[in-house]
């Protein structure tokens, strides 16, 4: 999570800056103190209809689409951060080791989960639990009539997914990334760089220390307890507690190794899947792009959303993108999906570039980049 430069004044957020930093995180390791100025000011979540013009998603504007689905939205919205709350808390409480007898420190932390969600309040709750293993098409129908409303909200439920919005849990990611995102659009765009550094200085500040260009190879097992980490050199670090940001795969069953895990873990390891499908195309412009301030989303229907993931089922690049844009001065980033990492037919080296002409030719029909 960088801003990475690649040339003068043209520099980018390698990844959306969803939201902010949890409170606590903030609170705890004194990050104000460190340079980090959040915004979490709302950001204006705009649709592009088909006739190039911008439909900002709120009450006021959605009545030019229609006069029922603006009464219904503040409703989606309540209802959407109580979600919101109740999965930050679930996020936030570490559950039991089960089974087991556990006693009342243990399960104290779940003994507030449920209070949490007990003061959701029943219709509240019972929606919640409801909608996590819907489809985004289902839960959006609930709260709207209009397609363009409808996908817009379930494109964000697909952002970052090798998932369409017909897909079943997509009404999980609906409220995941909202609750990210404190709402539909993205905030601090431009500044991953800023929390990354900000983050670096409060290591520091606590007596840490950050290495860079210090490759792990593996991690050092005894008895089934984790002691520390084996460098590319040779060099061997003893440690108590070991935390990996590398994915699940590569940290249990390279660095970890199978030998050292029973074998159905191994299994359900394996089995993770890992289906990357959204590339990035950063613009740098002459600011005159027209393209306005917040995150704006060519979703023009949910068939075009599920026909653009139909293309990654089958490997293949979608010819019909589901684009997301933000600005950050002159340059202009296009999140793009879908754009299977595992290609079935071609090379990235050679396809990169195709990924470049259809994210800029198909924007291009609504602002001149």
């Amino acid at each position: 999570m960088v801003t990475e430069s690649f040339g003068d004044n043209f520099s980018v957020d390698s990844l959306h800056t969803g939201g902010t930093l949890c409170p606590d995180i903030i609170k705890d390791l004194k990050l104000a103190s460190h340079g980090l100025q959040v915004d979490s000011a709302p950001q204006p979540f705009i649709s592009l209809l088909a006739d190039g013009s911008p439909l900002t998603l709120d009450a006021e504007t959605i009545k030019r689409i229609s006069e029922q689905d603006a009464a219904r939205f503040p409703g989606f919205v309540r209802f959407m951060n109580k979600a919101a709350q109740i999965m930050n808390a679930t996020y936030a409480t570490i559950m039991p080791r089960l089974p087991m007898n556990f006693g009342f420190k243990e399960g104290y932390g779940l003994l507030e989960w449920a209070l949490e969600l007990k003061l959701a309040g029943r219709k509240d709750m019972l929606n919640f639990i409801r909608a996590l293993p819907m489809t985004a098409q289902e839960l959006v129908e609930e709260y709207s009539e209009s397609e363009i409303v409808k996908a817009a909200i379930a494109a964000v439920a697909i952002h970052g997914s090798t998932l369409g919005p017909m897909s079943a849990g997509t009404g999980y990611t609906l409220i995941h990334n909202w609750m990210n995102r404190g709402g539909l659009a993205h905030v601090n765009v431009g500044k991953a760089g800023e929390i990354t550094t900000a983050l670096a200085n409060a290591v520091k500040a606590f007596g840490g220390e950050i290495r860079t260009g210090a490759e792990v190879t593996s991690i050092k097992i005894e008895s089934q307890v984790a002691k520390g980490v084996v460098l590319a050199n040779g060099e061997e670090i003893s440690a108590n507690v070991i935390l990996s940001a590398a994915d699940p795969k590569h940290t249990l069953l390279k660095l970890v190794g199978p030998r050292e895990l029973p074998p159905e873990f191994v299994w359900h390891t394996q089995s993770i899947k890992m289906r990357g499908s959204v590339a990035k195309v950063h613009l740098q412009t002459n600011g005159n792009h027209g393209i306005p301030e917040g995150t704006v989303v060519l979703a023009p229907s949910i068939k075009y959303l599920e026909r653009a993931y139909d293309a990654a089922k089958y490997g293949e690049i979608s010819e019909k993108p589901f684009l997301e844009v933000t600005i950050s001065g002159n340059t202009v980033s296009i999140h793009f999906q879908f754009a299977p990492y595992a290609l079935k037919n071609g090379d990235w080296k050679v396809e990169s570039g195709k990924i470049e002409k259809l994210a800029i030719d198909t924007f291009a029909e609504y602002f001149p980049i």
